[in-house]
Order: C-alpha cells, then sequence, then structure tokens
C-alpha cells in the first residue's frame, strides 16, 4: 500500500564509494527512470565517467531500499559530459545563434570563459547522459520527496566533506520527476536547459503509419532514401551482445574519426567485452551487411518496452544508399513496430536530423547548488536557459509532422 510519510529518523541516508558494496537486487527492485538506472549498466560503464563514485541510497523501516542514484566526484580530468565546468559551456548553442540575444551572448561567453569555480562538483547524473532516481514502487508523492530531499541533503553534506562547492544533478527530463525537481527548487538550486533528449514514440500499427504522420514534403524524401537503401542490396539484422567484436570495432572507429574523436581499437573491444559480460542480456544490435561483410550498425538498450541508442559504426564510403538515416531511424522503426516497442531514444545532438526524421524533444536539465539567487552566475544561467529554450523551439518549428486533421 502506498505511504506518503516516512519518518525521518527511520530513514538510513548512505553514500557508497564502491557499487560493489550495494546489493544488486535491492537495487533493480526500485522503479527506475531507463536502463541507464539499472544497476548492471552502472557497474559495468561508471568508470567512463572517470570521476569517484558517491552513490546515494536511502532505506527506511527494515532496511527496505526507498531511493537509489549514481553520482560522482569530478573534476577537470572527468569525461565532458561530467565535467560540470564543460557541460555549463553549452556547446551545441552556437553564438552565431544568439545574434538577437546579446545578453545571452555575453552570458554564455562568461560561463565559457572560466571552468575553474565548478570544480570539483558532485554530479548525480548516470553513464550515458542520463540522469534520474530510482524509487520504491510504494511510495507515493509525498513519500518521494521525503526520501529525495534526504539523499539531497547527504550529497550537499558528502560535497563539503570533498571540499566541492557543487552538487549538480544532471540530464534530468524536464517535469519527469516532479518530487525531485521540487525538493531541488526548495533547496535553492539553480536550473537550466543543457540540452534534450530526443525521441521516436511508437504509436504507429505498421510502418505506413509512421510514414503517414510526416508532411507530404518529407515523405517523398524519406521514401527516397528508403528506396535507396533497399535497392542496394543491403540486409539488416538483429544480434545479440555476440556480434560485437574486432569487425564492428573499426566500423565504430570510422564513425567515431569522422567526429573528431579518437579511439583505440583494442579498447573499443574491451569495452564491448565489459558490456557484453555486465549487460549482455539487454544489447540489442541492428547489423547491415551487404554481400556477407557488415557494411554498420547500431547498438540499443532495451529496457523492457524502450530502445536506447547508444552508439554504432558506419562504413562511409557509400554515399547514396543513406545507410546511416536507414539503420538508425526506419529500420529501428520497423523492428519496433514488429516487437511492441513503445518509444525509441536518440539522446542529445543531431537535433534537426532527428527531428525530421520524427523524434520529439524534451529538455535535459541540470539543477545546480551553490549558487546565489540574485548573483551574477545565476542571471547568466537564466538566461543562457531561455536562450536553449528558444533554440530547441526553433528545431521543431521547421514542420515536417502533418497537423492534426490534415
Amino acid at each position: 500500500m502506498p505511504f506518503a510519510t516516512v519518518r525521518h529518523e527511520a530513514l538510513l541516508t548512505e553514500i557508497h564509494t564502491d557499487i560493489d558494496k550495494i546489493d544488486r537486487n535491492r537495487w533493480d527492485a526500485l522503479e527506475r527512470p531507463s536502463v541507464y538506472l539499472r544497476y548492471d549498466w552502472l557497474r559495468g560503464r561508471s568508470q567512463s565517467v572517470r570521476g569517484e563514485p558517491r552513490f546515494v541510497t536511502v532505506s527506511g523501516p527494515g532496511g527496505q531500499l526507498l531511493f537509489g542514484a549514481p553520482a560522482f566526484l569530478t573534476g577537470d580530468g572527468a569525461h565532458p559530459a561530467y565535467d560540470l565546468g564543460k557541460v555549463l559551456t553549452m556547446e551545441e548553442l552556437d553564438v552565431g545563434d544568439l545574434t538577437e540575444l546579446p545578453d545571452a551572448r555575453e552570458s554564455l561567453t562568461r560561463l565559457r570563459a572560466d571552468a575553474t569555480p565548478w570544480h570539483p562538483a558532485i554530479v548525480a547524473g548516470s553513464p550515458g547522459r542520463m540522469g534520474g532516481a530510482a524509487y520504491a514502487a510504494q511510495l507515493d508523492g509525498e513519500g518521494r520527496r521525503q526520501v529525495a530531499a534526504a539523499a539531497a541533503g547527504a550529497l550537499e553534506q558528502r560535497a563539503d566533506a570533498d571540499g566541492a562547492a557543487h552538487v549538480a544533478w544532471l540530464y534530468l527530463l524536464e517535469h519527469h520527476d516532479p518530487a525531485l525537481e521540487a525538493v531541488l527548487a526548495g533547496r535553492g538550486y539553480r536550473n537550466v536547459v543543457i540540452g534534450a533528449d530526443a525521441y521516436i514514440p511508437i504509436e504507429f500499427d505498421d510502418f505506413d503509419g509512421y510514414l503517414a504522420q510526416f508532411t507530404s514534403h518529407r515523405r517523398v524524401s524519406a521514401r527516397k532514401e528508403i528506396e535507396a537503401f533497399d535497392q542496394a542490396g543491403i540486409s539488416v539484422a538483429v544480434h545479440d551482445a555476440d556480434v560485437l567484436g574486432p569487425r564492428l570495432a573499426e566500423l565504430e572507429l570510422s564513425w567515431r574519426a569522422k567526429y573528431g574523436r579518437a579511439a583505440d581499437l583494442d579498447d573499443t573491444v574491451a569495452g564491448y567485452q565489459s558490456l557484453q559480460e555486465n549487460i549482455g542480456d539487454a544489447l540489442r544490435v541492428v547489423v547491415a551487411s551487404r554481400a556477407g561483410e557488415p557494411i554498420g550498425f547500431v547498438v540499443f538498450l532495451e529496457d523492457p518496452d524502450t530502445w536506447w541508442a547508444r552508439f554504432g559504426g558506419f562504413d562511409y564510403r557509400d554515399k547514396k544508399t543513406y545507410l546511416y538515416f536507414n539503420l538508425v531511424f526506419y529500420r529501428p522503426v520497423q523492428l519496433a513496430i514488429e516487437r511492441g516497442i513503445g518509444a525509441i531514444g536518440y539522446s542529445m545532438g543531431s537535433y534537426e536530423a532527428k527531428h525530421t526524421r520524427g523524434a520529439r524533444l524534451r529538455h535535459f536539465m541540470g539543477y545546480l547548488s551553490g549558487v546565489a539567487p540574485d548573483s551574477p552566475t545565476a542571471r547568466d544561467l537564466a538566461k543562457v536557459d531561455d536562450a536553449q529554450r528558444r533554440k530547441l523551439e526553433s528545431v521543431t518549428r521547421h514542420r515536417v509532422l502533418r497537423q492534426a486533421g490534415s
């Protein structure tokens, strides 16, 4: 039966510096917002954050786990997605986007000028650029607020002990967790849009239904991309985690090189092995082949009725088959319809390409402690928040989906 109140003195709040010391079954019994809070994912991928674990849990009477959230102490050497100073540079926001917002341009310039005030920080968020917290199923809204408040307070105390001036809850989906958002707002955290999560809701009975949602002009473009792929003799199949190996790693390195991200083949294969060992049961690897040779792949995490796109690789020598768009969007949508998957998540970046293929955008929020309400930094964050919202709204303003009734 849901309960609204938990005696504060009956709550046990703990900060864990080693995930192996957290009981896997207790953690996974919590209701999580995404696969990124699954224990095996956190155990297998936390090292990629390049921070020191500060996982927070709240337990109730009898030792039942009521709340859990991953967090890390991070600084200069952290992955850019968890280095608070780098997150606040808002790299997706181009100064050129702000020609009509001179105040926001100046605010962004100041935020980018000096990362020192943001180091070190305790950053709450999961590997893979996804935030959120997991709760016991029986907690109602008030119960969630109580355990979230206990967790927030514990991280703030630990930040003081660690010499960190800020606690940041990153990659929270806006309006997704009202309890946590209310707690953080009540504790004086400043919030700012740090990006968006792109996702395609699978609301169609068949692939024709997916195409029918687009304007006629966009449908023509989509069919052209699909037909070029279909006529190129390319086959597509879904594999389990065992297919990940050196050949697909070479394709991933090609993808990374295209965007200036260097990686090592052996390290990439080792990363595959870690995924196979820790969360292989959730991996769905969509592979495109021609004449028996892989030419592209995308890895999705399934949990339980959502696919989350993680990474992929592509042979970019073939320019005429629209390999990327078919393998990332069109074929996964077809597969999701066939398998009863409810949504496909595509995370951050390339918003226009994702939106023109049916993706909606929802804001990723950052909540920051240690920023005084009327301080220059608070004003800068507010101006940049407005600029981010305007930029993302401008993406969806391009009408590619039919209006209701049209």
